[in-house]
């Protein structure tokens, strides 16, 4: 970490700063060990509420410099030390952090260009990192510290070197200030991101990682999601803070699980996630459209609540909840450990009862049910369940209508309400292999929200027809609520827009649309396209998952 000395500022009748550098001289000197590539002048002691200050400046390495002011001792905070250090993580990029400590505690307000970023609580030591950086850019960073009656403040300049690492272009269609959004992304020939992007697709915060991250979210002031076969948690520095894996080294944390995929759902003691285990199932189809049925290795979707130590709490199994010999399109795929029955590709805990809602793709369904298995509703076309199952099935009222298909990412409304919205790829026209119904006209992909009450279930809203028409992605996507109330969309898997095919207009293969929308008024707030040129980038960029963060600091 980079050292650099800042000016202490006091303000009011009773907050003299203090300097930066608890071992200065009290008549200035020559520094021999100021930072490398620069120099330093010790400040003289303020006694009162005078003070003098000292100049030091100071030159970073690898993303960036920074330069500052030495400052001086008084009363108020006492001695003060700031440091503004960039992170020497490997494979992070537009990582600094800002680290405040003082004699006496105080409430410590981050500031990036004027804009305040964060106020902590009081303390005598605050890291904070600072998010929101742009590269190849000038910032200053600003810093109040407030003791009692006393404050000190401080600026530094803070300059960003080049992001010279593949990268896509971004298209707004929809341009907004949106501010900061969480993504992963790949380029599947060239490289694996976890990122902040700015509104206009910029890099704010980069993490490689070395496999293919699907799923990712802030939580608690830092970050977690699924890599590969692992759930791992990062901090804003680019550190690992822990790794849970099936297959662990030395410094990770053994799960006995097969392995994590898709989702990872924090629970504040732990999380639940999904995993994959297999059964032998008696009487399965042999074919979708078929009457023969044969016994088959049927991959199982489990659901683990796992504790921090990498205890399993619980593990659930999917086929013991839903019908285990009912089909979709997909099921009969192969998987690794059998045929691919339901694909399931998200997990969510329901906050007052701690019930799961699971998204299950190949089946067409979203379900929700309790610690003990016991099932609430089944939100799927109702063609091809058994007899078991049909009163779980919810009934749908209102019109327009449509059963989701091959869906991805259900968040439940933060009121409380019964609504929820998923992202609903389409696929196959939203028919499965029991509809006696024709598929529709050409697959496409929507935003749609559900009201769940009392056994039915009411289409709320539905966003179809996006600023270039309809999109399809056949895989992939998210729906999500933001805290503005908004709506957040990801057609992260994209191999044509407008009709023509990306590799027509020279683009890499996959392009993604992340999209929001205002479901009051359905004014498309943000909408932005990343691909780069097939030249650039053969595969294109694909994403799973984004979060907006309205406030990256939120606990």
């Amino acid at each position: 970490m980079i050292i650099l000395l800042v000016m202490l500022a006091g303000c009011g009748d009773d907050k003299t700063p203090s300097g930066s550098d608890r071992d200065t001289a009290p008549s200035a000197t020559t520094d021999t060990d100021a930072p490398t590539g620069g120099s330093s002048t010790s400040p003289t002691a303020g006694t009162g509420t005078g003070a003098s200050s000292g100049t030091s400046t100071g030159t970073g390495t690898g993303t960036g410099t920074g330069t500052g002011t030495g400052g001086t001792v008084g009363v108020g905070c006492g001695v003060v030390d700031v440091f503004l250090g960039e992170s020497k993580a490997p494979g992070v990029h537009l990582a600094w952090s800002l680290t405040v400590t003082s004699d006496e505690p105080g409430r410590l307000t981050l500031t990036l260009d004027d804009v305040p970023l964060v106020e902590t609580e009081a303390g005598t030591e605050h890291m904070l990192p600072i998010l929101g950086l742009r590269a190849d850019s000038e910032h200053v960073i600003g810093w109040t510290l407030t003791c009692d009656d006393a404050v000190m403040e401080g600026e530094i300049p803070l300059e960003t070197a080049p992001f010279t690492l593949p990268w896509p272009d971004a298209t707004l269609f929809a341009a907004s200030d949106v501010g900061l959004t969480l993504i992963d992304m790949q380029s599947m020939d060239l490289i694996n991101y976890v990122a902040l992007i700015h509104a206009d697709g910029s890099p704010a915060w980069v993490l490689e990682t070395e496999e293919k991250v699907v799923d990712v979210r802030a939580y608690e002031g830092h970050l977690i999601g699924v890599e590969k076969f692992d759930v791992v948690e990062w901090s804003w520095l680019g550190e690992e803070l822990v790794r849970y894996s099936p297959d662990p080294d030395a410094d990770d944390i053994p799960v006995d699980t097969y392995g994590f995929h898709h989702e990872v759902f924090p629970t504040g003691d732990g999380f639940v996630a999904l995993s994959t285990g297999s059964k032998l199932i008696p009487g399965f189809p042999s074919g979708y459209m078929s009457e023969e049925t044969e016994t088959r290795m049927v991959e199982d979707n489990l659901i683990v609540d796992v504790a921090p130590d990498g205890t399993i709490r619980s593990s659930q199994s999917l086929l013991s909840i839903l019908d285990p010999t009912r089909i979709g399109w997909g099921s009969l795929n192969s998987a690794t450990l059998g045929v691919d029955w339901a694909h399931s590709n998200a997990v969510v805990i329901e906050p007052v009862t701690g019930d799961r809602i699971v998204s299950a793709r190949h089946q067409g369904a979203v379900v929700r049910f309790g610690a003990d298995d016991t099932i609430k509703w089944i939100l799927a076309d109702p063609g091809g369940w058994g007899p078991a199952w049909t009163d779980a099935l919810l009934t749908p009222v209102g019109e327009p209508f449509e059963w989701p298909h091959h869906q991805h990412a259900p968040m439940l409304h933060p009121s409380g309400d019964g609504r929820l919205v998923v992202f609903d790829n389409g696929n196959y026209g939203r028919r499965n292999p029991y509809s006696d119904e024709p598929a529709g006209l050409g697959n496409y992909s929507r935003l749609v929200e559900y009201r769940v009450v009392d056994g039915t279930v009411e289409q709320t809203w539905e966003y179809v027809d996006t600023l270039t028409g309809r999109l399809y992605a056949s895989a992939f996507g998210d729906a999500d609520y933001t805290d503005s109330g908004t709506i957040l969309g990801v057609w992260g898997f994209l191999f044509q827009e407008e009709g023509i095919d990306n590799s027509e207009r020279g683009l890499g293969q996959k392009s993604t649309r992340i999209i929001e929308v205002d479901p009051e008024t359905d004014e498309v707030v943000w909408d932005i396209r990343l691909n780069s040129q097939s030249s650039d980038a053969r595969e294109g960029w694909q994403v799973h998952r984004a979060q907006r963060l309205d406030d990256p600091y939120a606990p």
